[in-house]
Parts: structure tokens; sequence; C-alpha cells
């Protein structure tokens, strides 16, 4: 719940700090949800495992053909809940054109109140998402925005067997990433 309410807090900071700027090349702001569809990739197994997304970033234009970002999410699957904090960098081949190439990188903290669904507890880790981006216009200042990336989702789980030893494995999360959003 902690998490939850940072998160909301951080997007409605971000929100403030957008609208604020007033330079030739203003912060942007994009609000974006998504469906995570892939699963949970342990040493010996994969499970299916979709879920939903949230995202909050500001955006900074540094050229007609690159913009770099930061920011935060909720990523919430079956049983477990992950707040990434990350930084984000989109650049298109032809700044005319709609599509762009795009990359978010940084850390998820895993949500330790999912623990109690299941026998299992998880740490967060370093996460990696690659992909496409396209963008179009509704008015002048506000974007339609369309994404797929492929997401790699580090992370660590720890079981209790039935005799009391924890056992700790790693426990990845892969899959594709769709996105909508908007941005202004």
């Amino acid at each position: 719940m902690f998490r939850t309410n940072l998160f909301f807090t951080f997007v409605a900071l971000l929100a403030v700090i957008s609208g604020n700027s007033q330079s030739e090349n203003p912060l942007g702001f994009q609000i974006e949800a998504g469906y995570l569809v892939g699963g949970q990739v342990t040493s010996n197994s994969f499970a299916y495992q979709s879920g939903l997304s949230a995202r909050a970033t500001v955006l900074k234009t540094v050229s007609p053909s690159v913009v770099f970002g930061g920011g935060v999410g909720l990523d919430s699957y079956d049983y477990i809940n992950f707040v990434p904090i990350y930084l984000m960098v989109e650049a298109r081949s032809n700044p005319v054109k709609t599509g762009a190439f795009v990359a978010f990188f940084g850390y998820s903290f895993a949500d330790e109140e999912s623990r109690e669904l299941i026998n299992q507890e998880f740490e967060g880790g370093a996460f990696l998402e690659v992909g496409r981006s396209w963008k179009y216009d509704i008015t002048s200042d506000l974007k339609l925005s369309f994404g797929l990336t492929l997401k790699h989702q580090f992370a660590i789980s720890e079981v209790e067997n039935l005799v009391g030893q924890e056992l700790e494995e790693k426990a990845d999360f892969d899959g594709l990433h769709f996105r909508l959003g908007i941005s202004f």
C-alpha cells in the first residue's frame, strides 16, 4: 500500500513540475496504461503470468529526433507487484515520422504486501525494456501514444519448504508489454 501511495504522489509531483517549465523545449508528461504478456522464468520452469501496468514519465526533448525521460510505474502480476523507477530514451530515424525506437531501463522494487498470497517472497531487481512506440497528434499539445516492447525483469524468489528451509532462486519475468497512453 505504501508503494502504491508513493507511486500516485510521484505522478502528482511530475504533473506539477511539467506544468511549470517555461523553456524553449519545456518538459512534457506522458501517462500510459499497459498489458504485460509473458511469464515468470525460474531456473527450471516457466509459469505464464499476465499483468497490468501504469506509468508516468517526465519527457525532455533534446532534439527533433531524441527524447529523454524519467518516471515511475506499477506492474501488477497475478501475485506480485513491482514498482519500477526508470529512465527512458526515445529516438526517431526521421523526425517527421510518428514511429520511434524506445528503451526503458531502471530498477523495480517488489511490493512486499504481495507475499501473503502465496508461500513465496520476491526481491526486485534491474529491468530492461526495448521496442517501438508511435505518437499521433490529437491537438497541438496532446498526443496519443502506442507502444510495444520486450521486457526482462530480474527478480529473486525465496520459498520456504516443508521443513522450514528458505530456498532462493532466480525468478525473472519476461514478456511483451503493450502500452497505450497520452502525452502532453
